[in-house]
Order: structure tokens, then C-alpha cells, then sequence
């Protein structure tokens, strides 16, 4: 992995081939990692509102086979 990471790093500064030069700095890479739940229907009431939208039903293990959840960048379930 250190091999892709160091290959990001040295393109950091490198100028677009095509289009605009997009500037990093603008973005927020600093998400915080979530901790893993063993029970997709304790997370919080906010997130499983999110998911319903999405048509995801957290609460009814009738209602889905599997479950897989990302937030930002941790696999919380």
C-alpha cells in the first residue's frame, strides 16, 4: 500500500493533462472513523432515517437478506 500512497503523493503537484487543475486544498479529507456495530439496528436514529429514504430497513431482518454499511470511510456493519 505504500507503493499507491507514495505514487498520490508524488502527483499531488502534477498539472492537469486535460481541463482545469483541481486545487486539494479546497477539500476535506479529514472524515473521522466510525466504530463498528455488531447490530445495524442500534446505530443512531439519524442514520437509520438516511438509510430508510434509501429504502433500507434497518429495524425488520424480514425485510433484507444481508446488510453492508459504509459511512465516510469506515465499514460500520
Amino acid at each position: 500500500m505504500s507503493n499507491l500512497s507514495e505514487k498520490a503523493q508524488a502527483s499531488i503537484d502534477k498539472k492537469a493533462a486535460i481541463g482545469k487543475d483541481i486545487d486539494l486544498s479546497l477539500y476535506d479529507t479529514g472524515a473521522e472513523d466510525k466504530p463498528f456495530v455488531k447490530d445495524p439496528s442500534k446505530l443512531e436514529d439519524k442514520a437509520k432515517g438516511h438509510m430508510l429514504e434509501a429504502g433500507v430497513m434497518l429495524d425488520d431482518l424480514s425485510q433484507r437478506s444481508g446488510t453492508f454499511i459504509q459511512m465516510d470511510n469506515s465499514p460500520v456493519h
